[in-house]
């Protein structure tokens, strides 16, 4: 895992195994989602914007977890912080755009771009990459 924490942003870089893409994210992957929420948590905590860590939490988890199932190489997150919000973003090395689709009840996955548009302010997708803001005021119902 690589790092560089600033008063303006985060960076890291991780080399997924890719280890059963058959919809749950396990293994060794698994493990990178709960140190990047750490990681995101300390870099929070740091930049006194704690309000931000259960949000960003969330979609760090669901953009990451998209991008170990359907990226292809190096995954980057990138966080960075501005006086209004905090930009995340996913880099993933996929050709693909990734397409919001809707989930029935007894889907155990698909529901990740839906939680990001629910709890970001803006949020977008484009092929290898993903990317939401937070506010420090959250999004209105």
């Amino acid at each position: 895992m690589t790092e560089t924490i600033s008063t303006q942003g985060l960076d890291v870089a991780i080399s997924p195994a890719r280890e059963g893409h058959a919809g749950a994210v396990k293994g060794a992957d698994a493990m990178w989602l709960q140190r990047l929420r750490r990681t995101t948590r300390v870099a929070l905590t740091q930049w006194r914007c704690t309000s931000l860590i259960d949000d960003a939490h969330v979609v760090v988890t669901e953009l990451v977890t998209n991008a170990l199932q359907h990226g292809d190489g190096e995954i980057r997150v990138l966080l960075r912080l501005t006086n209004s919000y905090l930009h995340v973003e996913v880099h993933d090395g996929s050709t693909a755009c990734p397409v919001p689709r809707v989930s029935t009840p007894d889907d155990e996955s698909g529901r990740g771009l839906l939680l990001v548009a629910a709890i970001a302010q803006d949020w977008g997708v484009e092929a290898g990459r993903s990317w939401c803001r937070l506010s420090f005021t959250r999004k209105s119902a």
